[in-house]
């Protein structure tokens, strides 16, 4: 699969090189209209919004809900690499009829360049093992880039293609994380060569009833908090993987076209997400049912999704397969109100609940845990031409006790950033430190069950977070950001390795648990954006954060965590 992607990567990067200097079309590219504002991307479903009159629906919105940990709990999907900030995007068209009439021929590529410079402060994390000295990251300063490229063809309204990739994704040059190689994208090590990600090559096909889609595909819903696609843009930051499942799925509007109702069913075999990897072995099966109504910008819907994983490993010397079966129901509803300044009142919620079983945390006492999990977000604000100005409430339920029968510790999409360092850098990192002492042959001869599920990969887990943001335009090139981020755990802070290999409760720096206060985090970014030629646009920017951490940081002498702060350079091309 990889190969095949890589070979279509070639011929898309020369029909995109041919097509610049207009070779490759009887009509030039043209722009496509710029990309939704933060907050509206944000909020949308993943839907498409085909013509009034010739309405069809879109493919169903699929999720991979899953489970996190020993001792923690739930985790769910992604994979995929920042999606292009707002900018406009050329498309390479050809048109083989003179008119885009339904049965038409056609073909389109874009793609982006990016290229991200960070300088982060210094994160303390447990020592490894006999390596008393290694009690921090130690990856300071660094250069990382991606490219990802898109293509589509086929016939108008009827048949169509689609391929995404990702490609030479991972660190140039720079420092190295050290002892975090349990998290995905962990910056151990530099993978920018060859880097490939294939991200969908799926067939959609329009039928009198119905759309019906088959083959690798992304998924997305709601905010994002369950299922993400790796290509909705955060406020702040980029993202950090996106799901990617082989799918069958058909979606219709069984209530006629005129009725703005849409009903979707999937069956998918997960290719890629945060705890299930096809060619690493995993076997993850799940169906998908989807119903939701959409008009304008006011959309009102629900699915349920039923998984059923299995990865076969071995214990003491003998096979064994880890299982976990998850029932996952989700709700969301997304409003904007007309307002006489002519902007617009959003009012967007999200509601997951994760009900089932794995054996994959088992322990002496418990062969099989109950998974236990809800996350939510809320959303209030104003969007408008010249400013945004968004409210977000979010929780995701925790868990204190990795010795019990519960995996109740929720953990949203990592793709669905949320500021720039508490959760995707401080917690991300601390958690998969623990994960990695946990897998190290150093303590036993083998891993501790579940310690794969640990990293929270710079999702939102166990916590209560409020993330005010606005984003300030000034004219059509330059955009400023400012937000913030407070949160608390949402149980006692409490590491699960500590707490399994040492029987006792303590944080992930040895200080006591009780403490809840995460701290507050202050955020700013200025992007820029303009036309290089007609068909490449350039952007860059900077994107600042500051973590001021709270108790729930303290050692385990009492001392407060210092702040850390990220300073990333942005520089990028869309084509």
């Amino acid at each position: 699969m990889r190969a095949v992607l890589a070979l279509f990567a070639w011929h898309l990067i020369v029909g995109l090189v041919r097509s610049a200097h207009g070779q490759s079309s009887d009509e030039p590219p043209t722009d496509t209209p710029p990309a939704a504002s933060d907050s509206e991307s944000a909020a949308a479903a993943d839907t498409e919004e085909p013509a009034q009159d010739t309405r069809e629906p879109s493919a169903p919105p699929g999720t991979h809900a899953t489970h996190d940990a020993p001792g923690a709990d739930a985790s769910s999907p992604a994979d995929a690499r920042g999606s292009e900030p707002a900018t406009a995007e050329v498309e390479d068209e050809t048109v083989v009829e003179d008119d885009e009439s339904a049965g038409s021929l056609y073909t389109r590529g874009n793609g982006t360049y990016q290229v991200r410079a960070s300088h982060l402060g210094e994160i303390p994390l447990r020592p490894l093992p006999r390596e008393p000295s290694s009690g921090s990251l130690r990856q300071r300063n660094w250069v990382s880039q991606w490219i990802r490229l898109r293509a589509e063809g086929g016939l108008q309204d009827r048949f169509t293609v689609h391929a995404e990739i990702d490609l030479f994704d991972g660190l140039l040059v720079g420092e190295l994380a050290r002892g975090v190689e349990a998290a995905r994208g962990s910056r151990h090590d530099a993978t920018a060569f060859p880097g490939v990600q294939p991200r969908a090559l799926y067939v959609d096909w329009r039928t009198p009833v119905g759309l019906v889609r088959a083959g690798l595909t992304t998924s997305h819903w709601g905010l994002g908090i369950l299922a993400n696609d790796g290509a909705h843009e955060p406020p702040f930051g980029d993202y950090e993987l996106g799901d990617s499942v082989l799918r069958l799925a058909f979606a219709t509007m069984p209530l006629g076209r005129r009725v703005p109702f849409f009903a979707a069913l999937a069956g998918d075999l997960v290719y890629d997400d945060v705890v299930a990897s096809l060619p690493d072995g995993d076997v993850a099966l799940q169906g998908a049912l989807a119903a939701y109504w959409q008009r304008d910008e006011h959309t009102v819907g629900a699915y349920a999704v039923a998984r059923d994983q299995r990865r076969a490993i071995e214990s003491g010397g003998a096979p064994f397969d880890e299982t976990l079966r998850i029932v996952a129901t989700d709700v969301f509803a997304r409003w904007t109100f007309e307002e006489p300044t002519g902007g617009r009142w959003l009012l967007a919620a999200e509601g997951a609940l994760v009900l089932g079983s794995t054996t994959a945390t088992r322990s002496l006492e418990h062969a099989r845990h109950r998974v236990r999990q809800a996350m939510g977000v809320l959303q209030l604000g104003r969007v408008h031409d010249r400013v945004d100005v968004i409210f977000e409430l979010g929780y995701a339920s925790g868990d204190s006790n990795a010795l019990d029968e519960v995996q109740g510790r929720a953990s949203m999409d990592p793709a669905r950033r949320v500021g720039l360092v508490l959760f995707p850098e401080v917690l991300a990192w601390q958690s998969a430190r623990s994960a990695t002492i946990a897998q190290s042959d150093l303590l036993a001869a083998r891993d501790a069950p579940g310690a794969d599920r640990l990293p929270t990969h710079g999702g939102v887990a166990g916590a209560v977070y409020l993330f005010p943001h606005a984003i300030v335009r000034i004219g059509r090139a330059v955009d400023v950001r400012f937000g913030a981020v407070w949160a608390r755990t949402a149980a006692d802070h409490v590491d699960p390795y500590a707490q399994r290999a040492h029987s006792s409760n303590e944080n992930p720096l040895g200080g006591d648990p009780r403490a809840r206060d995460l701290g507050l985090e202050l955020d700013g970014a200025v992007r820029w954006r303009g036309k290089l030629s007609r068909h490449v646009r350039l952007e860059a920017g900077l994107d600042a954060g500051l973590l001021l951490p709270g108790h729930a940081f303290d050692d385990a002498s009492g001392e407060t965590m210092d702040p850390v702060g990220l300073v990333r350079l942005r520089l990028g091309a869309s084509f």
